[in-house]
Parts: structure tokens; C-alpha cells; sequence
């Protein structure tokens, strides 16, 4: 007789789900089997060669007060106006909604 624990998953994953299975490993290993599962490529994942930027590493322990003010005058400058002021805690987010304000943060930072 065998049980499940756990599984977490979201719900996107679960009502993307196609096949389900389990592997038994040796009871030496494990008293517990592999769950495998197959879903639908719901997030549309293209497999490409495409090369991956490289992503600016900021060394916050070099920061003073000068900097920091700076910093913080240039992101006020850039964000005035940006579509980016209209997000609130009530903002509701979708996969698409998420990506645009994604590539408003690369663009404007």
C-alpha cells in the first residue's frame, strides 16, 4: 500500500497537467516513488539558441549618501511618466501583463 505526502503544484500547472505516473525505486533508496508528469507548454517556452544577456550585478556595500541620492534622483527622472506609476498593491497580474512591465523595467533600467 503506498500513499502520497505532498505534492504542491499551481493551479496553472494542474489544469495544464496531461499524464501522470509513478516509478518505484529500490526500497533500499527510498520507501517513497517518483512522481513524473508530463503537462501542456502552457507559458509557450520556445527551445532556442538564443544568447541570453548579460544582467548588471550592483555592489550595494559601495553605496554612500551621495550615490544613493543620485540613484534615487535619476530612477524619479526615468519612472515620470512611465506606465510603470500606474502599478498599485491592487494591481491584477496576468502572464502578459507581467512580461510587459518586465521589459518596461529592462528598458527604463
Amino acid at each position: 500500500m503506498s500513499r502520497i505526502d505532498y505534492i504542491w503544484s499551481s493551479v496553472d500547472i494542474v489544469s495544464n497537467l496531461l499524464h501522470c505516473f509513478t516509478t518505484e525505486v529500490s526500497s533500499q533508496l527510498s520507501d517513497h516513488l517518483i512522481v513524473s508528469f508530463k503537462i501542456d507548454n502552457f507559458l509557450e517556452i520556445k527551445h532556442t539558441n538564443r544568447k541570453i544577456s548579460l544582467k548588471k550585478v550592483y555592489d550595494f556595500d559601495k553605496m554612500t549618501p551621495d550615490k544613493w541620492t543620485i540613484y534615487g534622483d535619476k530612477v524619479d527622472a526615468l519612472t515620470n511618466g512611465c506606465e510603470l506609476t500606474t502599478l498599485t498593491h491592487q494591481t491584477v497580474f496576468t502572464q502578459n501583463r507581467l512580461n510587459c512591465d518586465w521589459d518596461l523595467l529592462q528598458a527604463y533600467y
